[in-house]
């Protein structure tokens, strides 16, 4: 399939599955234990100049207590400095019980929270558990770099509440996406 850029000019090659591209955590994060978003360097996503991102994320993350958990999303350059670019995101999750229990899971709550932004950081989104599980959330995403500055999409996360309690993403998450 032949997908063309026409701001910047370019084509992209890609296979006939829509995600044609993915990344994946192969071993369980480190434990955050602060409230500050921390990039998670295994979901970076490099942005060409004017270049266009669609994915989604399916997270995986444990908490050992009353724990919240956030998540933002930002395109950076190389010098840190954010990339003008339109960016939205949503999140949806199973965040109460343990997701992979099909009995709790039936019951469990659901939620969908979403962040829009132009400046190339997007909101930090805050997802709230009340209880010692493993949860589930699915992060849809697109971004539209306004800008000839290549740079990277990141993805952050943070232990909501600021506890130094477990919490961490797990192996097998993972992100798709497709770039034009």
């Amino acid at each position: 399939m032949i997908t063309t850029n026409t701001t910047q000019g370019t084509l992209n090659y890609t296979t006939k599955t829509f995600f044609d591209q993915g990344l994946i955590l192969s071993n369980d994060a480190a434990t955050l234990s602060s409230a500050t978003p921390a990039v998670e360097t295994a979901f970076n996503i490099p942005v060409g100049g004017y270049e266009r991102v669609l994915g989604d994320a399916v997270i995986w993350y444990d908490t050992d207590a009353t724990n919240d958990f956030a998540i933002q999303l930002r395109n950076f350059d190389s010098a840190g400095v954010t990339i003008a670019s339109t960016l939205h995101y949503a999140v949806q999750g199973v965040i109460k019980g343990d997701a992979l229990s099909s009995e709790e899971a039936v019951a469990a709550a659901s939620l969908s929270i979403a962040s829009t932004t132009t400046t190339g950081t997007g909101t930090n989104l805050l997802v709230r558990s009340d209880v010692d599980q493993d949860q589930f959330l699915r992060v849809s995403f697109n971004l539209v770099s306004n800008a000839a500055t290549k740079g990277t999409l990141q993805f952050l996360f943070a232990n909501g509440n600021g506890t130094a309690a477990g919490t961490h993403l797990l192996a097998g998450s993972y992100v798709t996406y497709k770039k034009w």
